[in-house]
């Protein structure tokens, strides 16, 4: 599914929501989700004026985080959270036949805050919400990269190489669906494209000496879209309005209409206002 298709689904699902029924409080809420990643960042240059192209396989990862209501507003949010996600990056010598290709692992460890703006309205207990924001990364090769990388190089840069992490700041943007099972308990799916400079495994752009000859010459955006799903808890927000007071008694028709004790005692009363004796029984 494309960013447009994507795009396209969620303002449906909003249009939905906003004409059905009225939307739950805003509450506070925590979240747990994991799913798959998919960095998008092909590249292709020359190491030592031998071609090489570049890429990221599918990852994986999770993301924990709470959203805060702002002002107890019944749409606007801000959320804050951390995410932990794992591919590899891939190198692909084009001079050899067949192609060779070396997986390098790596990570990023990200932390992000953002905007959140929720449906006014729900529709059959699904909310839809937008997120954007700012966030900041930290990617680091595995231990398992950097061991390779010192024993086979990086490319025809070096025949040894040292990878570095290195942190970079971003913004992030997408949104998602909030399916309430239960008044706390709920279903999150959430669709977001990271975006930061692309990742360089602390390699320079070009060999700064001769002790450190390894360098890769690329630089401009990455594009890592995060499909992921999870289970969120909803907490606080505001005390529900108390149950409006039963109506009082109908006074006036009360008063009006004479009780069975006063009918008893106006039939023994004569014509005169005395009530009249009671007949003296034969013996």
């Amino acid at each position: 599914m494309t960013r447009k298709q994507l795009l396209q689904a969620f303002i449906v699902t909003a249009v939905l929501s906003v004409s059905a029924t009225a939307g739950w409080a805003q509450t506070d809420s925590i979240f747990v989700t994991g799913g798959g990643t998919s960095m998008r960042d092909p590249r292709s240059f020359d190491l030592n004026y031998i071609p090489f192209t570049s890429q990221f396989a599918s990852g994986g990862g999770g993301n924990v985080g709470f959203e805060l209501p702002l002002k107890k507003s019944n749409m606007f949010g801000f959320e804050l959270s951390y995410g932990l996600s794992q591919s590899n990056f891939e190198l692909t010598d084009q001079n050899t036949n067949p192609t060779t290709t070396v997986s390098y692992g790596l990570r990023d460890n990200r932390i992000s805050g953002d905007l959140v703006v929720h449906s006014p309205a729900t529709f059959r207990n699904i909310r839809p919400y937008a997120v954007v924001g700012a966030e900041y990364d930290r990617y680091s090769p595995t231990s398992k990269a950097v061991s390779l990388a010192a024993s086979v190089g990086f490319g025809a840069s070096a025949p040894s190489a040292r990878l570095t992490s290195e942190g970079d700041g971003g913004v992030n943007f997408g949104g998602g669906l909030d399916y309430k099972v239960t008044e706390r308990w709920g279903v999150r799916i959430d669709v977001r494209d990271h975006l930061t400079s692309s990742p360089t495994l602390g390699l320079p752009y070009g060999p700064l000496s001769s002790s450190q000859p390894a360098y890769f010459p690329v630089s401009g955006r990455a594009s890592n879209i995060e499909y992921s799903i999870g289970i969120v808890y909803h907490f606080g927000g505001g005390k529900a309005a108390p149950a409006a007071p039963a109506p009082a008694p109908d006074q006036t028709a009360s008063a009006t209409q004479p009780s069975p004790a006063k009918d008893k005692s106006s039939a023994k009363k004569n014509s005169s206002g005395k009530e009249k004796p009671s007949p003296t029984p034969i013996m």
